[in-house]
């Protein structure tokens, strides 16, 4: 499935085929409104021996002060990816009322998720001082300082 420039395969053995099922993709674009395709996400999910699996790759907005921005893209494709596609979640959610899935973002629907792509969170350090510390191993001071581990926190 692609997007533009934003394009993920997932390739499975073929003597694993026998144990997937449900696959679904989509796409979502997250600048303008979804006019401009050069950020967003493309989605694409599977059973797999009973297990949910959700591949995501995305391209998020660049440059070092945008960390909000990005945040914005990531909360956008989780709640407008749109996978598994309505009909499923029907069928496989039928016994739970609608109010435990209303708000229901898309971690939340699979077991396991891969999250991949240019995802542009940076090192909040100037060049040369990160570039030293990574010369020497020094990995501590720069994992302080990253964007995504903090935003994930």
């Amino acid at each position: 499935h692609s997007l533009a420039g934003i394009q993920l395969c997932v390739f499975l053995h073929k003597d694993l085929l026998w144990y997937a099922s449900g696959v679904e993709s989509a796409h979502v674009a997250t600048k303008l409104a979804g006019v401009l395709k050069t950020k967003g996400g493309v989605g694409i999910c599977l059973d797999f021996l009973g297990t949910s699996l959700l591949f995501v790759t995305s391209h998020l907005t660049a440059h070092d002060q945008n960390v909000a921005e990005r945040n914005a893209d990531f909360r956008t494709i989780c709640r407008t990816l749109g996978l598994p596609h309505a009909h499923r979640l029907k069928r496989e959610f039928a016994l739970l009322s609608p109010s435990k899935r209303i708000g229901e973002d898309l971690t939340a629907k699979f077991d396991r998720i891969v999250w991949m792509g240019d995802l542009n969170y940076r090192v909040d350090l100037p060049r040369a001082q990160a570039e030293t510390l990574a010369k020497e191993g020094q990995l501590e001071p720069l994992l302080a300082h990253d964007q995504l581990i903090r935003q994930r926190a």
